[in-house]
């Protein structure tokens, strides 16, 4: 059977890294026939091939490496014999440990930490009882290649982050600590790949996905509070550190509790990052913690801040509608509408500004009353017309916008409330107050 002899391939190889003289005529010739018959997935006639190139050929190209994993692969889930397989499986890091040395002196090979993450994922996969390893490995591919890791293995790292912490040779501070380095490598291939590689996007989805479950029980907001009050002093002046832990607070959304927001530490250390990072990201998050401890002032200012530097539409229409809100709820209520015109304008077919003016202008009722029981009720005949705006330019909010013509529909004035002024249904009518807009006569 080729693959009893393959232990052999495992021992011999195991003697150097490096190829043995042969003549460039045989390692071509061994190539070509190694080539062919994987192309046709002939492994049994490849494994001759191989066999000979892996010992004497390491520099013939990246396709020894690619193919070989196949080749090696294919004998590893095809062989039952226990025994046979370890040494199959040897072979294939052997394979690994070749590519590493050779990508040394010639890069078409790949970075060593890419090489290395394969190495570590083949190990989860053949020998996932080996936990240090398989983590010194994931760890070491993941420094060596920052956020140009592969996504499977940043969930690898995770996964044996996680697995170390339950036979307590890691804290849940070095949980956390992972967790934050690869979230901040995934969130940047995430805005990176959304518009230009569905492939890498989906794959990074999932990593994050794997993430947050991999390190769920570690990742609590006290924890993440815990950490921040205990290495807040000796952190405040790392960039890295703060950044990391500003978006693990947010990721998470433990601002929105009451309890950890109170803390004095929190607010600062919000405010540090938007000092070491000066970005729309960092003032967006600096205004959302206003907004929730309710200085409502310093929000604002934060949003234009963010406005200004940010760059991709649909985000800067997103915080014009969020700085609108913090408008409204100062009573803002013409600056507000104009804040969310700003958001339409950008973004195109999208219902939530209108539907947020069409609030607006129904919330009104009480501060632009006339006395007039029929046209007292015409700020909802205003915000009919920006909710059936949206629905017909965005079916995706249709469903609120319905919703909120039902309620309209509900405080329209009766035919005895505007019999004696005279209006009738279907006539054009200027709403007064702040709004100034003109619309239709609705009665029920």
């Amino acid at each position: 059977m080729i693959t009893s002899s393959l232990i052999s391939v495992a021992l011999s190889a195991t003697m150097s890294l490096t190829s043995v003289n042969s003549s460039n005529d045989d390692c071509k010739k061994e190539f070509s026939i190694f080539t062919e018959n994987m192309k046709t997935k002939n492994y049994e006639y490849a494994m001759p091939s191989f066999r000979f190139l892996i010992n004497n050929c390491t520099d013939i190209g990246t396709g020894l490496y690619i193919r070989g994993e196949e080749l090696l692969n294919h004998f590893i889930n095809a062989e039952k014999d226990q025994t046979k397989k370890d040494g199959l499986i040897d072979t294939l890091f052997i394979l690994l440990d070749k590519r590493i040395e050779i990508a040394k002196t010639d890069s078409k090979y790949g970075n060593e930490g890419f090489i290395l993450g394969k190495k570590a994922n083949y190990y989860a996969i053949y020998r996932k009882d080996e936990l240090e390893p398989i983590y010194e490995m994931a760890k070491k591919s993941v420094e060596l290649e920052g956020a140009e890791s592969a996504a499977s293995v940043m969930s690898t790292y995770m996964q044996y982050t996680a697995l170390l912490n339950v036979k307590e040779k890691l804290t849940c501070d070095d949980v956390i600590n992972v967790y934050n380095v690869l979230s901040e490598y995934i969130d940047s291939n995430l805005k990176r790949y959304e518009d230009t590689d569905t492939i890498r996007y989906a794959n990074n989805q999932k990593a994050q996905d794997n993430v947050d479950k991999l390190a769920g029980s570690c990742l609590t907001c006290d924890n993440l509070i815990d950490i921040l009050k205990r290495s807040f002093e000796a952190n405040k002046q790392n960039p890295t550190w703060v950044k990391r832990t500003v978006d693990a607070l947010d990721r998470k959304k433990c601002m929105k509790e009451e309890q950890y927001r109170k803390e004095e530490f929190v607010l600062q250390l919000f405010e540090v990052n938007v000092n070491f990072n000066p970005s729309s990201d960092g003032y967006k998050k600096l205004a959302r913690m206003y907004v929730l401890i309710g200085n409502i002032n310093e929000a604002q200012t934060n949003y234009e801040k963010a406005i200004e530097l940010e760059v991709q539409k649909e985000d800067k229409a997103q915080l014009y509608m969020e700085l609108a809100l913090t408008q409204a709820e100062k009573g803002q209520y013409t600056q507000a509408r104009n804040t969310a015109r700003n958001a339409a304008k950008i973004r195109e077919n999208w219902g939530k500004p209108y539907i947020f003016i069409g609030d607006l202008y129904a919330g009104s009722a009480s501060r632009c009353a006339v006395g007039n029981p029929c046209e007292d009720r015409s700020v909802f005949w205003a915000a009919a017309d920006k909710y059936i705006y949206a629905k017909t330019i965005d079916p995706s909010c249709a469903d609120e916008a319905n919703r909120k013509l039902g309620v309209s529909a509900a405080n329209y004035p009766t035919k005895d409330n505007c019999f004696f002024d005279g209006f009738k249904e279907g006539e054009s009518y200027t709403v007064g107050c702040w709004i100034g807009e003109t619309t239709t006569v609705r009665i029920k």
